[in-house]
């Protein structure tokens, strides 16, 4: 019978490893792997079943508080995207001494722990609160990856790795929660393998035409740099109403930290923290689109080159065949340059419409 751990689509050994810790826990887990948003769904996912009777039927009440992060005994913990801070790290250590209210655990989820090991005192932190367990308490740490400095808490931990997951897996969970086939292929096609960014694409009622938008957008260039400016202007459009949908988050979830601070008086970050965050976010976000369209831009020249190749040789394809080449180390310096500090968008695609339109 399916449980709560088959719906960790493309973690196989992962769910298997969970299933069996639900039933036999150890005091803490250490969950490593490339997407954030993946490796808190498999953290809550240990948790609901460390607390469901059946240990993680997936439909009891129990499980869904859990998943909706509404159990009383199990606290997730989210850094802000920056370092965490030592009285964090220690208020965190206290609230783990707190007996369960209603499951068989208290559960302490602590995501992105990698971010203490730039300030020692954070580090020793964590590692004193490892060290020093209340006895009905289990600990879930996430990290997106495992630098050598986290060797001491790796070693006080259980290790699970999760895997990336393909555009494929991505498109399974989408669809699984409710998504339809087309759109949740475009959304995971769009998400440089980020479940997070995929849900944002699903609200995204323009996904499917931005893709296709992507790969048309060779047949439009034609060495006229008035032809590659109106291309730049067409790109960065698509892309505000794309980043529209993540904005809407943020404006969402501004209202439901006052609501938290003001009527339920929950102690939470501070807007500051909240508006630095979400900055950095837009700003990834607005990165990895501009990365996804030159990944699409790289798959229409290297299904030139395939076709060229079939065409046998000649002088002519062999000129097309350099061109192709050369489009492609434009599009591979392009994605190089993107993450360099105040890089001026615009002429980034300026100048690589007009460098691709001389090929």
């Amino acid at each position: 019978m399916a449980d709560l751990f088959d719906q960790l689509v493309g973690q196989e050994e992962v769910a298997h490893a969970l299933r069996a810790h639900a039933e036999r826990p150890v005091h803490a887990y250490l969950l490593v792997g490339g997407d954030s948003a993946v490796t808190e769904l498999a953290a809550l996912h240990l948790a609901a079943g460390l607390q469901c009777a059946e240990n993680g039927c997936g439909h009891c009440e129990v499980c869904r508080l859990v998943l909706e992060g509404k159990h009383p005994d199990v606290d997730l913990h989210r850094s802000d995207g920056g370092n965490w801070p030592i009285d964090e790290i220690r208020a965190i250590g206290t609230e783990s001494m707190l007996r369960p209210r209603q499951g068989s655990w208290h559960i302490e989820i602590v995501d992105h722990i990698e971010r203490t090991v730039s300030g020692a005192a954070s580090y020793a932190a964590l590692l004193k609160v490892l060290e020093e367990p209340a006895e009905r308490t289990v600990f879930i740490l996430t990290a997106d990856s495992l630098p050598e400095e986290l060797v001491t808490i790796e070693s006080r931990c259980v290790l699970i790795r999760l895997r990336s997951l393909s555009p494929d897996d991505l498109e399974k969970m989408l669809i699984h929660e409710g998504a339809n086939s087309e759109s949740a292929r475009a959304a995971a096609l769009s998400a440089s393998g980020s479940l997070r960014r995929a849900r944002i694409f699903l609200r995204d009622q323009g996904v499917v035409a931005r893709l296709a938008l992507w790969r048309g957008l060779p047949e439009n260039i034609d060495g006229d740099i008035s032809t590659a400016i109106d291309l730049v202007a067409t790109v960065q459009a698509e892309i505000d109403s794309a980043i529209a949908i993540l904005k809407k988050n943020h404006a969402d979830e501004l209202v439901t930290w006052r609501y938290n601070r003001d009527e339920l008086k929950i102690r939470t970050e501070s807007k500051e923290q909240i508006d630095s965050r979400q900055r950095r976010e837009l700003r990834l976000f607005r990165v990895e689109e501009l990365g996804f369209l030159l990944r699409i831009l790289s798959e229409v020249y290297r299904s030139r080159m395939a076709t060229l190749v079939e065409l046998g040789r000649s002088n002519e394809v062999d000129a097309r065949l350099r061109s192709a080449v050369a489009a492609l180390e434009r599009l591979a310096l392009t994605g190089e340059r993107l993450y360099e500090t105040n890089i001026d968008e615009g002429a980034l695609l300026t100048d690589l419409f007009v460098s691709l339109s001389r090929r």
